[in-house]
């Protein structure tokens, strides 16, 4: 967050500081009697400050309750809006993807995990429980692969739901309604709504019923009609020269419909509709590969991974799968939207610092095989980090090497790491050689120690082939349960 200061050049001048954990490392133990009031004053405005929902007092003395900084220079909080729970199943809901987005305010649900995920708002007016009981509300509830949005007024007394324009028209899936002063003059006994125009400039209006003939045809029996056939005064046949502006099924952006362009003949509505309901839709592929849900795995040593695989067929069936480096392969048939689901574990090795690339590969062609789907999960092999305590001082190969197999171990990638020490001896903390070296190094106060430890040249223990770089702090000590920040 911005830091500012308020009630500048007087002498109750306060800093809003970057965070509360800026705060927290001013504020020492007060057993010297270091704490200035400038430093309650930085720490109240910092803590107030952090709070998004504050009470405001707006232009004219005019009191609500906002989203506001107190920053005099910047008033306003320009960020997205979530309100709802954090994560589900603890994966965090809001993504970049979201952040991302031109989206303004998120609403969530709060419910637990292990409930159906749905966000229901409910809308109260008035006192009387009995009604807020069957109160309306909008309500998205989370499908397989979409969102199903409702609109409810489950009222006992007949209650309407109401969608009005006063001067214009009502617009539902881009279908114009008759406005508030034609449905005043026009909607009368045994008038019906009757598109009129072509869409999507035309509206619904409200017309009266003409029907030529009663019966049309036999219900045993096929009845033809040839030339140009006409309902409601609208072609059975679909012409329009305009070019399809996005893919909808399986009528692609930039088709048209001009004439004759169906076999030679005009399209007919029927198959219209068909390529809109039955189009191809490729399969949906997963994969994911793991050692207790991390995807980083120690160098040089042979290691089980768990590989979980998901298939989803949609237009055709799986007719062939494989996954690269491993012995799985078979064909999924199943229904459609069914989704086949595979779990296995194997042993995976190399002997590189490097990333190690599965593939799932799919064919739904009918021809054995041709793979033109794919769903890939990288793993990284990585040199571990070691800590610990000893009393021997570590100079040789042979003694890192002796270290290595008795201390504590990590296997994380090149980044900073917090380490939780216990013991007494030498602190010691062993790093890949090739990640350089720390720049910072904190006690478990926050202080910077980095002057407390020396560190060696790369050495290359005892049965390795690559070099560790030696941490080691410069006198004997001690911890219980102490967090240090290794920070390069």
């Amino acid at each position: 967050m911005p830091t500012y200061s308020i009630n500048n050049g007087t002498n109750i001048e306060t800093l809003r500081k970057q965070n509360i954990h800026s705060v927290l490392l001013d504020l020492p133990n007060n057993t010297q009697k270091l704490i200035s009031p400038k430093d309650v004053r930085d720490a109240f405005l910092t803590a107030w400050a952090e709070s998004a929902f504050k009470h405001t007092i707006g232009q004219g003395g005019v009191e609500y309750i906002g989203i506001d900084s107190g920053d005099p220079n910047n008033r306003d909080i320009k960020q997205k809006i979530y309100l709802g729970k954090r994560s589900y199943n603890g994966v965090d809901i809001m993504t970049n993807y979201l952040l991302n987005s031109d989206t303004d305010i998120f609403i969530g649900n709060t419910k637990p995990d292990n409930a159906t995920q749905s966000t229901k708002i409910s809308i109260l007016a008035g006192t009387d429980s009995n009604l807020h009981i069957n109160a309306p509300y909008i309500e998205a509830i989370g499908l397989t692969n979409s969102i199903q949005f409702n609109i409810i007024n489950p009222s006992l007394y007949n209650s309407p739901i109401n969608i009005l324009s006063n001067n214009g028209r009502v617009s539902i899936n881009g279908i114009s309604f008759p406005s508030i002063s034609e449905t005043s003059t026009d909607a009368t006994e045994g008038k019906i709504l009757k598109y009129k125009g072509i869409y999507p400039n035309g509206t619904l209006k409200w017309e009266d019923l003409i029907i030529n003939n009663a019966i049309i045809g036999s219900t045993d029996s096929i009845t033809n009609m040839y030339g140009t056939v006409s309902l409601n005064d609208y072609l059975l046949e679909f012409i329009d020269d305009n070019i399809v502006p996005v893919t909808i099924g399986g009528i692609e952006q930039g088709m048209s419909f001009s004439e004759g362009s169906f076999n030679g003949q005009n399209w007919p509505l029927v198959e219209v509709l068909r390529e809109v309901l039955y189009p191809y839709v490729a399969p949906d592929l997963y994969l994911s590969v793991t050692k207790n849900n991390d995807i980083y795995f120690q160098s040089g040593l042979t290691q089980t991974a768990n590989f979980v695989a998901n298939m989803t067929r949609y237009s055709n069936p799986i007719d062939s799968y494989e996954i690269t480096g491993t012995t799985y392969s078979g064909s999924f048939i199943g229904s459609v939207g069914a989704t086949f689901s595979l779990t296995f574990s194997q042993n995976i090795y190399n002997n590189n610092v490097t990333t190690v690339d599965f593939v799932l590969k799919a064919d739904d062609t009918i021809n054995s095989p041709i793979y033109s789907h794919f769903a890939t999960a990288s793993v990284s092999f990585v040199d571990p980090y070691f800590y610990g305590f000893t009393t021997s001082v570590i100079t040789t190969g042979n003694d890192l090497g002796t270290f290595m197999n008795l201390a504590n171990k990590l296997i994380r990638p090149k980044e900073d790491i917090t380490i939780n020490y216990n013991g007494s001896g030498y602190m010691y903390f062993i790093v890949p050689a090739s990640h350089g070296t720390f720049s910072t190094i904190k006690d478990p106060n926050g202080y910077i120690i980095t002057s407390a430890f020396t560190y060696s040249v790369p050495i290359t223990p005892s049965g390795s082939t690559r070099n560790w770089r030696v941490y080691r702090t410069k006198e004997l000590c001690n911890y219980s349960n102490g967090n240090f920040q290794f920070i390069f």
